[in-house]
């Protein structure tokens, strides 16, 4: 009986582990207005990042649409874009570092631009190597 319970608890213990993808839905997640509002789609890994797409309810309560997103494990970071490019986000566990709406002023703009195309593009057009 001490090995079934001792196996149960392994198990469940197993069971919910943090994984990259359930990682980068919680960042995801603790940085938008409506966290139970979130949806992902073609959520994939490619070499080591998690990659998809993801949209939520703005204050209105209206979807604003779905972003590309990439998830690098190794920085804790999730980088988004809209399909448009012409918002670009970092974020966090549980803040998000960066936010470039429009074309970008300065070089701490352009610095984000490039590292959310960079992620984004490697990760979800993979197949355009």
């Amino acid at each position: 009986m001490k090995y079934i319970a001792t196996a149960l608890v392994a198990a469940i213990s197993t069971a919910a582990a943090a994984t990259p993808t359930t990682d980068a839905q919680a960042i995801i997640k603790a940085n938008v207005l409506d966290p139970g509002s979130v949806q992902f789609r073609g959520l994939k890994t490619v070499k080591g990042n998690v990659c998809g797409e993801y949209n939520a309810k703005n204050s209105f309560g209206g979807y604003v649409g779905f972003k590309f997103f990439a998830y690098k494990p190794a920085v804790g970071r999730v980088y988004a874009a809209n399909p448009s490019l012409d918002q670009s986000i970092v974020m966090e566990k549980s803040k998000v570092l960066a936010s470039v709406d429009g074309d970008a002023a300065g070089p701490d703009e352009l610095r984000v631009q490039s590292d959310v195309m960079l992620a984004v593009f490697s990760c979800n057009f993979d197949n355009l190597r």
